[in-house]
């Protein structure tokens, strides 16, 4: 995958996420995703985490040739973050009724 289209779909991400919070009260250019490269491998990370990078692609396949697309990989991996951090929230929630 050429990295123009990588950054392409980071953006557009990015912009989805920030077009929910036009006024910037609910601080979520904080969830935003970060590109990193450091010359041979290329990375995208969400709150800090790798959540894909080039080297390690572990995309599923959709058919024998074709990886599932990047974007709609990284907004799976996006939301599985974030059911982490609610299940998290959850429990620490229930932690300070007792």
């Amino acid at each position: 995958m050429k990295t123009e289209e990588i950054l392409q779909i980071v953006l557009d991400i990015n912009y989805n996420i920030l077009d929910l919070d036009q006024d910037n009260k609910k601080e979520y250019y904080q969830l935003l995703l970060n590109y990193i490269s450091d010359g041979c491998i290329e990375y995208v990370k969400f709150l800090d985490v790798i959540i894909w990078d080039s080297d390690n692609d572990e995309r599923p396949y959709i058919n024998d040739h074709e990886k599932e697309d990047l974007k709609t990989y990284l907004l799976k991996q996006i939301d599985k973050k974030i059911k982490s951090l609610n299940e998290i929230n959850q429990i620490l929630q229930k932690g300070d009724n007792t």
